[in-house]
């Protein structure tokens, strides 16, 4: 089984928070753009199954994806919603700075994998994508794709790269930039951040 890890595209720039408190902008038409664009990279390839997160920017690539594939079935899964940064959801960076020092420091040097206030550490994220790959990894599939974000790119790939969760920071993955796990018995890496199909059209 191939697991093709699709970060979401360019996000709209505003803080729109749904019902949870996570940040659940939509994509710009930049992002629109990635998105099809990489659709259409992976419309040669047969796609057996479509997960996504279930945050709007997520989906909204998912479907891109899905209407090359000939589809509408997407499946969303909270497991795959970006990290939780607590009160970097709701506060600018100068409130954080003022109000929780200690962490700000930790955050800035990001040498121990630290949990954001009223968040999640790496390691949660990492806990939760790996009980997400315990439950496709015996499907009957041959590639699947994941519609997610960058701090589950990073925390998923670090694991498999035997890094630390602090390191994950040295992970740099692109709007719809494509990162890919082989299953076979054991996961192993075949790729990451793969984004020649963007050239032109990178954001981040």
């Amino acid at each position: 089984m191939n697991i093709y890890f699709v970060r979401h595209g360019k996000k709209e720039a505003q803080k729109v928070l749904n019902q949870s408190g996570y940040p659940d902008q939509g994509l710009t038409e930049l992002g629109m753009e990635q998105a099809e664009i990489t659709g259409a990279y992976l419309a040669e390839m047969k796609i057996d199954a479509i997960y996504s997160s279930d945050l709007i920017r997520a989906i909204q690539t998912a479907e891109s994806i899905a209407k090359h594939q000939k589809t509408d079935d997407i499946i969303t899964d909270k497991r795959l919603r970006e990290i939780n940064m607590g009160i970097f959801h709701t506060s600018t960076e100068d409130e954080v700075r003022n109000e929780h020092p200690e962490f700000y420091q930790k955050f800035m040097i990001k040498d121990v994998d630290f949990r954001y206030p009223d968040g999640e550490t790496g390691e949660d994220v990492k806990n939760r994508i790996l009980s997400f790959l315990d439950d496709v990894k015996e499907l009957p599939y041959k590639n699947i794709v994941v519609s997610c974000h960058g701090g589950v790119i990073r925390s998923t790939f670090s694991h498999f790269l035997g890094l630390e969760q602090h390191k994950r920071f040295n992970i740099h993955p692109s709007n719809c930039g494509i990162s890919c796990l082989e299953y076979n018995e054991s996961f192993r890496i075949r790729s990451i951040n793969e984004s020649l199909h963007l050239i032109g059209m990178l954001s981040e």
